[in-house]
């Protein structure tokens, strides 16, 4: 009676949930005010502010920016973008507050350059200062009011480099011996990702900022040539890396996505007929990770699709629909990758003309203990049933990736290994039926 009275709080509670966030209807979001079309989005990592960036049709073509607080209802108009001539693209830096990171290129000198930490209210959208002369910037990366990225200078070399509101620019710390450094991408905990390359050898390193002084550590040894791993995305507890390497010796060549888990790399599968293929962002559990895939010959089209360790390569409209999102009335769907494995997704799509709207989805959890179907394939089915048992209990037995659920957190992050924290984590699942 116990179980079957918890259940039914559970079932009434996402019931309740559903109904107030009107779970898989795509909401429009408005361009900002004097805007024409879609230039780019994020969210903030708490799912309440989204932030639009809109571009005019007209020169000079001027961007604007508005925050949709959307679970109050209040939209917050941040006006005009930078100076004319300049394209800025929205990085993944919005704060929970709707502070949000932002930069551009300026056409007058083809020097990449800071636009934003646009505040709240809208009252301010301040300039990034610059490095010495001669230093073209390139921001890769936010964390609140932190954007991290690369700087070059006049011979070339290639220096991790990092903004921030009260600190300024400032180049980020190398080990001795290091030769160049590149700044990619942050995890939860605010740390900074990327790449250190020495005489001998390139590293996956991680960086620590406090202030305007940082740390650097050499996590993993990724080995020399184009051929090494490259990684631009981790989970939250960086136990899982995302990133791709080149087939061969080529920076015009074949390319593949690939992971890794404790150290092991793991190659992904890419789409049939695409032969250049990379990772995006990934979810904060490392279990699905966006796909950018092209063709290096013609016609040298694009596709973009999410892989995920339950259902493999989906494109977005396959993902969104199977997640439980109404798509009708919209057509080419895609959805900002840092917001994967969540419970609002933001993206674009065409609803009523040529040009591309923004929209918000809320969609229930994923649900963790759906492994299997009838047949005892790992292919969920929208229901936890001893079929997902039994699957679970061979994988486990077997100690398979299948079997990989969490790593003793509760929370559903793998860790590359299968452990008693993955039976205890299935077994509560089961139990919920989710």
């Amino acid at each position: 009676m116990h179980k079957v009275l918890r259940t039914s709080i559970i079932l009434a509670s996402i019931l309740t949930t559903a109904a107030r966030a009107q779970i898989g209807v795509l909401h429009p979001l408005p361009l900002p005010q004097g805007g024409d079309r879609m230039l780019s989005l994020a969210m903030s990592s708490d799912q309440s502010s989204i932030v639009v960036c809109s571009l005019s049709n007209n020169s000079p073509y001027t961007v604007r920016g508005v925050v949709h607080r959307v679970d109050s209802a209040v939209s917050i108009e941040l006006g005009t973008i930078g100076a004319p001539s300049t394209l800025p693209i929205l990085l993944g830096g919005v704060g929970n507050d709707g502070t949000a990171a932002f930069w551009g290129r300026y056409d007058i000198n083809n020097r990449a350059a800071g636009n934003a930490f646009a505040s709240r209210d809208g009252s301010t959208v301040a300039e990034l200062p610059q490095l010495p002369a001669g230093t073209a910037l390139s921001p890769n990366a936010a964390f609140g009011t932190t954007i991290i990225g690369d700087s070059t200078d006049a011979s070339f070399r290639t220096r991790a480099v990092a903004w921030t509101a009260n600190n300024g620019s400032f180049l980020l710390a190398e080990p001795v011996g290091g030769t160049s450094s590149s700044a990619q991408f942050f995890t939860a905990d605010g740390h900074a990702w990327g790449s250190v390359t020495t005489a001998t050898s390139a590293y996956l390193a991680r960086w620590t900022i406090t202030g305007n002084t940082s740390t650097v550590d050499l996590i993993f040894d990724r080995g020399a040539g184009l051929t090494a791993p490259y990684f631009t995305a981790a989970s939250a507890n960086a136990s899982i890396f995302f990133g791709s390497r080149f087939t061969t010796n080529n920076a015009n060549g074949p390319r593949r996505p690939l992971r890794m888990i404790g150290g092991t790399l793991e190659m992904l599968p890419v789409p049939a007929g695409y032969d250049n293929v990379a990772t995006g962002l990934c979810s904060p559990d490392g279990t699905e990770v966006s796909i950018v895939a092209r063709q290096l010959v013609a016609p040298f089209t694009t596709d973009m699709r999410i892989w995920s360790q339950s259902h493999g390569l989906e494109t977005h409209t396959q993902y969104l629909t199977r997640r439980g999102a109404d798509l009708t009335g919209w057509t080419n769907v895609s959805i900002w990758s840092g917001a994967l494995g969540g419970t609002r997704l933001v993206g674009s799509g065409i609803l009523t003309g040529p040009d591309r709207t923004a929209f918000y989805v809320d969609l229930l959890p994923t649900c963790r203990g759906d492994l299997a179907n009838t047949s005892g394939q790992p292919t969920p089915d929208n229901a936890v049933t001893i079929d997902d048992l039994l699957f679970f209990l061979t994988a486990f037995e077997l100690g398979t990736t299948a079997a990989d659920l969490d790593d003793g957190s509760l929370t559903g992050n793998i860790d590359g290994a299968t452990t008693i924290d993955d039976l205890l984590f299935f077994l509560t699942r089961f139990e919920t039926g989710c």
